[in-house]
């Protein structure tokens, strides 16, 4: 055979051989990296990105996603986002603030359908309730300070934020147990766990028991980037619901997975607890993973408008980038029922405290038990905000209904009057 003839058979074989590997690639080129900027440190609240990450659910959806704990110098995710140092960001339900103050903010789906943050205090310290806390000494992350569910809780018993003495927070506990601070931040899925470890009995002062029950947990993106990369972001959004359908039933291995390649930062124990909490906010049973609800968003912006925190004007539509998942109400109301509900806005609870399982108030100071399930479902289809009230026992409950200062009794059966 001549040279010639065999350097081109040659080539020819290499050229053919060689596709395949360049297609491959180039393939791999076509992955777009992301960064989603977390509101706190690796932890199970954001479990469902990790599983979506290890899963592969990214990877299938063309994404290389990096996962961001909360920076050391505490610029929230809005920051992060607004600044393009991130293209997505977790944020609660302040981001409608953030929003209406001229952030370019998108909101995309929603993961906590309730949020977990809380104020804590020593049992000692005699604090359970905001009318309490003025000249206290509070301890907030530089993204709390502006959080609209503390300045609105604290309004709900005429105390303002600037009536407390504010300290840096040092994301751990001490400060609160040694009483260098009275109060500080913290989520009902985390710090307490740390506290029934150490045996600290502790008051939990819930924003939820002020009529006060906003979305936690929210995923949001730059409205810019939005429009510029709407499927990009649409295979986002999916392949993180996808995880946290994953992390929900899988949970000990989730658990497996932030230990060995996120932190270590937390016992087990802790995050067994967490992710038990975790799954109380963000109630799969009842409401569809990334679900945002019409009548939810109203109410929250109707809270904030009332507080003056955004105009009254405010478009809710300018807020949602994604209609997929935003749902109208799909109850069949009537034109009263519905002017009821609007007129309404809240209902007041009266809880038989120890009542398991049917309702009771746990250790953490949450309503919980089988009928707590029912309200949260009622709240979410009709938009209702739900207030429990403070009783210390059932003969409370009934004097407090006879005096007509309850609107529920969501647990009770008929029995002989004595």
């Amino acid at each position: 055979m001549p040279k010639f003839l065999f350097r081109v058979l040659f080539s020819c074989a290499i050229y053919l051989l060689v596709p395949p590997v360049a297609l491959a690639q180039q393939a791999e080129k076509t992955v777009t990296p992301v960064r989603l900027q977390l509101i706190w440190k690796h932890q199970f609240q954001f479990a469902g990105f990790y599983a979506a990450k290890q899963q592969g659910y990214y990877k299938d959806a063309g994404l290389d996603v990096e996962i961001i704990p909360l920076p050391k110098d505490g610029a929230s995710p809005v920051e992060k986002v607004s600044n393009g140092d991130a293209e997505f960001g977790i944020g609660d339900a302040s981001i409608i603030v953030d929003r209406a103050q001229g952030k370019p903010l998108k909101l995309l789906a929603n993961i906590f359908h309730h949020n977990p943050l809380v104020l804590l205090t020593l049992s000692e310290s005699g604090i359970f309730s905001p009318g309490q806390m003025t000249g206290k000494k509070i301890m907030l992350a530089r993204h709390e300070i502006a959080n609209p569910v503390f300045n609105v809780m604290l309004a709900a018993e005429s105390t303002r934020l600037d009536q407390l003495k504010l300290v840096d927070h040092s994301f751990s506990i001490d400060p609160l147990i040694d009483g260098e601070v009275d109060i500080m931040s913290a989520y009902a899925t985390n710090e307490p766990a740390l506290l029934n470890q150490l045996g600290i009995r502790y008051n939990v002062i819930d924003p939820i028991n002020y009529g006060i029950d906003f979305y936690g947990n929210n995923i949001f993106t730059h409205e810019k980037f939005l429009a510029e990369n709407p499927a990009l972001v649409n295979n986002f959004v999916d392949a993180s619901l996808k995880g946290w359908e994953y992390a929900l039933q899988h949970p000990d291995q989730i658990i497996d997975l932030i230990l060995d390649k996120y932190s270590q930062e937390k016992s087990r124990s802790a995050l067994e607890f967490e992710a038990r909490k975790t799954r109380q906010y963000i109630l799969p049973e009842h409401v569809l993973l990334g679900e945002i609800n019409h009548n939810r968003i109203q109410r929250i912006i109707n809270i904030y408008q009332e507080q003056k925190l955004i105009p009254a004007d405010f478009d809710m539509e300018s807020l949602l980038g994604n209609p997929e998942k935003t749902i109208k109400n799909s109850l069949q109301l009537s034109v009263r029922e519905k002017q009821w509900i609007k007129e309404k806005k809240v209902l007041t609870l009266g809880v038989e405290p120890s009542w398991a399982p049917f309702e009771y108030i746990d250790k953490e100071g949450h309503y919980s038990g089988m009928a707590s399930d029912f309200m949260a479902l009622i709240s979410q289809k009709t938009g209702l905000e739900i207030k429990v009230q403070n009783n210390n026992s059932w003969q409370d409950v009934i004097k407090s209904a006879r005096a007509g200062n309850l609107d529920i009794l969501p647990a009770v059966v008929e029995s002989q009057s004595t």
